[in-house]
């Protein structure tokens, strides 16, 4: 069985799944994403040569799925037909952003767990305490796994934080944030 890296979270609030502050779901998004074996092959990532962050290219990514993205590290694409995420580069290191809305301090993070080429991601919510997600799992399935990132908060006021994500350069694959 799969166990995460870091010590146990605490558990996402039931709110968090039937009122959030923040929603971001590429499953539910309707929009086929360009095949991440092409990206790869063409070495067309997000990067501006500088190392700087950019935004995504993909417009509906851009509007649904907003990111910002380090060294060209991570792409907006699918690597089945219609399931599309922002899929980790083998290979490259850089980190990636997301802006969300909190008011109790948690965010839900969806991502792919699978039985072959995938490592593992660390994230953090705003200066919370970074976690580790391990993707890769023993049964020979693909699955959504779901863990949750915090950061203390005095009050329940909503308010702009950043998810970070990096990896070990491995392929990690982010399908779904969400917040309250």
């Amino acid at each position: 069985a799969k166990e995460r890296l870091d010590e146990e979270g605490p558990p996402l609030p039931y709110e968090c799944w039937v009122k959030p502050a923040t929603r971001f779901d590429a499953l539910r998004l309707g929009h086929a994403a360009p095949p991440f074996a092409e990206i790869i092959a063409r070495n067309d990532s997000l990067s501006d040569g500088a190392g700087r962050f950019v935004s995504a290219v993909d417009p509906v990514a851009q509007k649904h799925f907003p990111a910002s993205v380090e060294n060209g590290g991570w792409v907006w694409a699918e690597d089945k037909k219609d399931h599309a995420g922002w899929i980790a580069v083998p290979g490259k290191t850089g980190r990636i952003r997301f802006r969300v809305n909190v008011s109790k301090g948690f965010v839900g993070l969806g991502y792919l767990e699978t039985y072959t080429d995938v490592g593992v991601a660390t994230c953090r919510l705003g200066d919370g305490t970074e976690s580790s997600f391990d993707s890769r799992i023993d049964e020979h399935v693909s699955v959504t796994g779901m863990d949750t990132l915090s950061v203390e908060k005095e009050d329940e006021t909503l308010a702009e934080e950043t998810v970070e994500c990096w990896t070990d350069g491995r392929k990690f694959k982010i399908i779904s944030l969400q917040s309250c």
